[in-house]
């Protein structure tokens, strides 16, 4: 591993850390981390609301996050592909999937979708309820990125998580100019 590798992996671990036992409570439930503009290479800042735990990013996310209540387990992700790979419907039809609903069309798509700020760019938020959980999702083109942020799981659980989810979204800060 190289030095870089370990000083990210020491940085992540020691921020856990400090938000598990130093905690940063406020009247909204909020956390907020900053960071200064352009340290760790990093291409955004937000606001992470309490509760929610850093957890290992899957090879297509930026950063992860998991709520639990008990059994239940909410998974908040932040991933960005080439806007060539941000199409609406495919990736529409991908989370419906996901969440075990039949794919929609490109006529019925606008009626799944409405307008989001997230980061000062305009994309679609979506909801989606599956037999078994939920999803509720946004996607923002900025340059040359197509960005999504998921939150998805136990249905009661991403219902309780919503009104955080919308704060993280509308708290996301975009830093490099190009989108990536």
């Amino acid at each position: 591993m190289i030095i870089a590798d370990r000083l990210f992996l020491c940085s992540a671990i020691a921020l856990t850390l400090c938000a598990i036992f130093a905690g940063c409570e406020s009247s909204t439930g909020i956390t907020e981390y900053n960071r200064p503009r352009g340290s760790s290479g990093r291409a955004f800042d937000c606001e992470v609301p309490n509760g929610w735990n850093l957890a290992a990013a899957d090879a297509f996310s930026k950063i992860a996050f998991e709520v639990h209540d008990g059994d239940d387990t909410a998974r908040i992700t932040v991933s960005s592909l080439a806007a060539g790979g941000g199409q609406r419907l495919p990736n529409v039809n991908r989370w419906r999937r996901q969440m075990g609903l039949e794919p929609t069309t490109e006529d019925r798509l606008a009626d799944e979708l409405t307008s989001i700020a997230v980061g000062g760019h305009t994309g679609h938020y979506m909801k989606f309820d599956g037999p078994d959980k939920s999803l509720q999702g946004s996607m923002v083109k900025r340059g040359a990125q197509m960005w999504f942020f998921k939150l998805s799981g136990n249905h009661d659980l991403v219902q309780r998580e919503t009104e955080r989810f919308r704060v993280f979204l509308d708290s996301f800060e975009f830093f490099d100019a190009d989108g990536v």
